[in-house]
């Protein structure tokens, strides 16, 4: 199997138990080009630097939407469809469900986080002294609660949940920006005529 990080909470307690078990199970971080949350690199760059022998493989698959969830490419980096995920089910009710109807683990996910909580998380993250992505004190003063933050990329269908759009305007508008822009110049360009 392989392990999927996005460097946010959770992903991260997993990665510091794939590391804690000694096995070179691979960690795949799966970037998204401009898209990727800049404050996912201080996090990578720390647990490498506290598990240098971690079996670590980066993939960048851009700025497009589409190819968010497309995991084919870890799948061939890894050569196993079976990964490690670090997945909550108090996150949503869905996950609950998938909790609920699988468990801890199914033929091809594993979720040793499955019924951790948010406050789990944050505890272990602390009495271990791991690093904690900076997404989660952009609180906005208390009008976003730590909760609804993701880390994984910017921009996109994902971020209108839960003001999460409004969010990341306010703590990556340049980001945002940058992305809108490179959205609409992509479009224009394959509505252009094809020269005869």
């Amino acid at each position: 199997c392989y392990c999927g990080t996005s460097w946010g909470k959770d992903s991260t307690v997993l990665v510091h138990l794939v590391a804690m078990t000694g096995l070179l199970i691979p960690v795949v971080w799966m970037r998204y080009g401009l898209a990727t949350n800049p404050g996912c690199f201080e996090v990578r760059d720390a647990m490498l630097r506290l598990y240098p022998g971690v079996d670590y493989r980066e993939i960048d698959v851009g700025e497009a939407e589409d190819q968010r969830d497309n995991f084919s490419l870890a799948v061939k980096s890894t050569d196993t469809a079976r990964y490690m995920s670090g997945v909550r089910a108090d996150e949503s009710g869905i996950r609950k469900i998938v909790m609920r109807r699988w468990g801890l683990s199914s033929k091809q996910t594993c979720r040793p986080l499955g019924w951790w909580t948010g406050e789990d998380v944050f505890a272990y993250l602390c009495v271990q002294n791991l690093p904690v992505h900076q997404n989660y004190a952009m609180l906005g003063g208390g009008r976003w609660p730590r909760r609804h933050l993701r880390t994984a990329s910017i921009g996109g269908e994902r971020g209108i949940e839960n003001g999460r759009g409004d969010w990341e305007k306010e703590y990556y508008g340049d980001i945002y920006r940058k992305l809108s822009a490179k959205t609409m110049a992509d479009a224009a360009q394959r509505q252009k005529p094809i020269p005869e």
